[in-house]
């Protein structure tokens, strides 16, 4: 998370963006919540879909555990990117063949196996992980916040939504039938709700 963080900084400063609405879902909210604890002067809001670093209770979610898993053992196949994908919506039957297929070739681009953030720590799975929802500067954080969490999220599960309570100035979007991808399920509410946060006064 805070390597991701700082590459979304370092992004920002080589592009000469000053300040910036940032979005991201799962790992990729993690590493924007990241950046504003620490690069303040960079974010303006945040929406976070399910972000990462949120307290599971020292339980792995079984679609975490696919999603560590994933590169281990024999490696990426298609099976295991259908049994990982199950977990991230309420309705798997909604995830057409298609998209799997696309999202298998791109798992097994040589780049995407080097680089992949999200695998087993060196202890493996009785390793915790890491708590952004502790982190020193949360209570301080000044940046707007908008949280979009799925009702039956089976990889950050909803309670975990409670672990950030210490964010100061932050408001939830809660979508029922819906897993762990509020973006995709319900498209139309989620970039309603978003805009409107981003462009609010």
């Amino acid at each position: 998370m805070e390597v991701a963080g700082e590459v979304v900084a370092a992004f920002m400063q080589a592009l000469g963006i000053e300040r910036a609405h940032l979005l991201g879902g799962s790992f990729g909210g993690a590493a924007a919540l990241y950046t504003a604890l620490k690069h303040p002067e960079l974010v303006d809001r945040l929406v976070l879909a399910a972000p990462g670093g949120g307290d599971l209770k020292g339980q792995l979610t079984p679609g975490l555990v696919d999603l560590l898993t994933y590169y281990s053992g024999e490696g990426p196949t298609r099976l295991k990117l259908k049994s990982l994908m199950r977990h991230m919506v309420f309705d798997p039957s909604s995830i057409p063949d298609a998209m799997i297929d696309e999202r298998f070739a791109l798992s097994i681009a040589p780049e995407a196996q080097e680089g992949f953030p999200l695998r087993l720590p060196p202890g493996g799975l009785s390793q915790p992980l890491p708590l952004l929802c502790e982190h020193p500067a949360l209570p301080s954080m000044e940046a707007p916040v908008l949280f979009a969490w799925g009702r039956d999220d089976a990889v950050q599960p909803f309670d975990a939504l409670t672990s950030f309570h210490r964010l100061p100035n932050q408001r939830a979007r809660v979508f029922g039938d819906c897993g762990h991808w509020p973006y995709w399920e319900h498209a139309d509410a989620f970039n309603e709700a978003a805009l409107q946060f981003l462009t609010e006064g």
